[in-house]
């Protein structure tokens, strides 16, 4: 028996019982898919890990990405690098904010010519838009964004059948916190699937009894 995304679906809808929300459902299966790819690379089948270059522009505080890349962005796991080509000094990875975060750093919401310039070191995204802060100032600077490995977006899912509660919990993680859940669920299901110290969580348990089996690579790809 294969794992697939309608057993996944189907008892994600038995606790989420929002019968309007299929699409996200979807989405969400897939981010929680690459989530655990990215830790989880000796699974056979997975996609490469991939990188993206893109050059800032001094004195602008956004940079407009294509729709396939926004995709990707809300898809995959990733981290956005600060490159510099005159100093490597200054390479950082960059912090991830919400965009209201972002808002409450700027002096004048509406104009960004006020608000602080050098190298930035966070980031926010809405829709195909990135923002940045500090805002950059110099011409030598860009970014790159580094995606882990990824889960491929259709047919059977490849990890081993006992990882559905794991997927489960985390793709309920993933709808409450879209929801702006005030009840507590997101958290509980975070923590469920993801642990409260960063590796005590489902995956992190599943992943590890297949890696400490013995002739891991004879044992695990019969699964999938």
């Amino acid at each position: 028996m294969s794992l697939t995304r309608d057993n996944v679906k189907n008892a994600v809808k038995y606790t989420f019982v929002r019968t309007d929300k299929d699409t996200e459902i979807e989405k969400a299966i897939q981010w929680i898919l690459n989530d655990i790819a990215d830790d989880f690379p000796e699974c056979h089948g997975l996609e490469e890990a991939t990188s993206t270059n893109l050059d800032l522009t001094e004195d602008e505080a956004t940079l407009d990405i294509s729709t396939a890349l926004a995709t990707q962005l809300g898809n995959r796991t990733f981290e956005i690098a600060l490159i510099d080509s005159a100093d490597e000094a200054n390479n950082d990875t960059l912090d991830e904010i919400s965009y209201d975060e972002y808002l409450d750093l700027l002096p004048d919401p509406t104009d960004t010519d006020d608000a602080s310039k050098g190298y930035p070191y966070c980031y926010a995204r809405r829709e195909n838009t990135l923002y940045f802060y500090d805002v950059p100032d110099y011409t030598t600077l860009s970014i790159r964004i580094d995606f882990g490995k990824a889960h491929p977006t259709t047919g059977n899912i490849l990890y081993p059948d006992d990882f559905e509660e794991c997927i489960v919990n985390g793709v309920l993680w993933k709808m409450y916190d879209m929801m702006d859940d005030t009840k507590g669920r997101a958290l509980k299901y975070k923590v469920y699937y993801h642990g409260a110290d960063e590796d005590s969580g489902l995956k992190f348990k599943k992943i590890r009894s297949y890696m400490k089996k013995p002739n891991q690579r004879d044992i695990i790809k019969p699964f999938w």
